[in-house]
């Protein structure tokens, strides 16, 4: 048998306390306050710091290379490695993948919760996606829909790069590395789509900090790190 009794009763303990929790405690994300007129008509424009997506982007990388440096100067590689039994094998490497796999999954879910409880709430039928002006009882009514739409997108549009840099690390041997990164980058999602998902755009960054700047570009430095020393090494 592919799961034993205890794996069984694991998981089943585990459901059970995720419907305790949605359901016994209510957590869903608060209602925000009416959107006055100005809020509606002067969105927030998400300009880059610096004036300058390359500007922003080379700071970036930079912060991820710290993190990358410090993970190294740790030895956070060999410690999350021996704690997960994860010996550099091949089988060690499928299993960092499959933590990347169903985290790239779970980051998904409270999103697509919140926005299914949207649908029903502002009675959004398939297949409106985006509804226009007057679709909806009221403004205020589309623009909290718009905003859990866009907080699944916005978790939904970055999963690929994730996945693709969390599966490259991970074949390049640094599984421990790879499956520690996931846990900033679940935290982050779920801040970030709870949040946004509230209706405050600038309730977004939280979860973006710790989604990116602990995660994604701590990832993508890794990668930059390991391209250097394969093609500067003797």
């Amino acid at each position: 048998m592919f799961f034993d009794r205890k794996a069984l009763d694991d998981i089943t303990a585990f459901v059970k306390f995720v419907v305790y929790l949605e359901r016994k405690l209510k957590i869903n994300p608060p209602r925000p306050a009416p959107l006055s007129k100005a809020q509606r008509v002067h969105a927030p424009v998400p300009l880059p710091p610096f004036g300058s997506v390359y500007v922003f982007q080379t700071v970036q990388t930079g912060i991820g290379l710290a993190g990358a440096l410090a993970l190294e100067w740790v030895g956070a590689e060999e410690r999350v490695a021996a704690a997960l039994r994860l010996n550099g094998s091949g089988r060690s490497i499928g299993i960092a993948v499959a933590v990347v796999a169903l985290v790239a999954q779970l980051v998904m879910i409270p999103g697509m919760k919140h926005l299914i409880d949207a649908r029903a709430t502002y009675k959004v039928g398939q297949p409106v996606h985006h509804p226009a002006p007057r679709e909806l009882g009221s403004e205020e009514d589309r623009l909290l829909f718009l905003y859990k739409l866009r907080a699944y997108e916005g978790v939904v549009e970055w999963l690929p790069v994730f996945i693709a840099q969390a599966f490259a690390v991970a074949l390049l041997g640094k599984v421990g590395t790879a499956c520690l990164l996931c846990v900033p980058y679940a935290l982050g999602k779920t801040m970030f789509a709870i949040m946004y998902g509230a209706g405050d755009a600038n309730a977004r960054i939280p979860g973006l900090v710790v989604a990116d700047f602990f995660g994604l570009l701590v990832l993508r430095a890794v990668l930059l790190l390991e391209l250097y020393r394969h093609f500067t090494s003797a």
